[in-house]
């Protein structure tokens, strides 16, 4: 069996430590299977870069756009606070006038008792 080595090294967003060898191995006379082997460490340094380019990207356009990243954040924290206070009031409201009473003053739809 004859085994022949071919290396090919990436250029990919500037990167260039990416680095796939090809493993070909079968006789001369039969046909020859080929295995990709990648670097690891290549791998995650090409990963990294690339997750560092999103960021970029993402931070650029919200910038653009006159975006804060923490607005969402701060908007939830807010909403939070008030669902907060309307659960306390709703339970005090429940404790003080009974769960007869409140079950009583629900409207109730009828389809019959619609105005046409």
């Amino acid at each position: 069996m004859q085994v022949v080595r071919y290396t090919l090294h990436l250029k990919i967003l500037g990167f260039a430590g990416a680095e796939w060898k090809f493993f070909l191995l079968g006789s001369t006379s039969g046909p020859a299977h080929a295995a990709a082997v990648l670097d690891t460490t290549a791998l995650k340094k090409y990963e990294e870069r690339v997750s560092t380019l999103a960021r970029e990207q993402v931070a650029a356009l919200q910038r653009y756009l006159g975006e804060d990243s923490l607005s969402p954040i701060v908007a939830l924290q807010e909403q939070e606070v008030q669902l907060s206070k309307l659960q306390r009031e709703t339970d005090f409201l429940r404790e003080e006038l009974g769960e007869f009473f409140l079950e009583s003053i629900r409207p109730m739809f009828d389809p019959k008792k619609e105005r046409r």
